[in-house]
């Protein structure tokens, strides 16, 4: 038999009780979760843009350069990556010029 719902732990409690060890990969997969799909804009003038690719490739860096450009009464056009690399854990800054 199930105890009364008044007698179970809250999630706080529940949390408390978690060791660091357990506690800690969590916090950072929620860390990366909510950073890695933003785009995060590196430079911008008003001739251009360099905007850091998303992690997880969920943002849209191009309606982000559209959106800079459109400021000034231009297009975007994208002219590539800049630091191109074999290293896997990198994340590229792609580069946009207000045409």
């Amino acid at each position: 038999m199930a105890p009364p719902p008044w007698t179970r732990a809250p999630a706080a409690d529940i949390v408390r009780g978690m060791s660091v060890r357990r506690l800690a990969p969590l916090l950072a997969i929620a860390a990366l979760a909510a950073t890695a799909g933003c785009s995060s804009v590196e430079n911008e003038t008003p001739n251009g843009i360099w905007i850091r690719a998303p992690f997880l490739g969920i943002g849209d860096p191009q309606a982000t350069a559209d959106a800079h450009c459109r400021k000034y009464g231009k297009t975007a056009v994208y002219q590539g990556r800049l630091g191109a690399t074999t290293n896997p854990v990198y994340v590229p800054i792609l580069a946009y010029d207000c045409r």
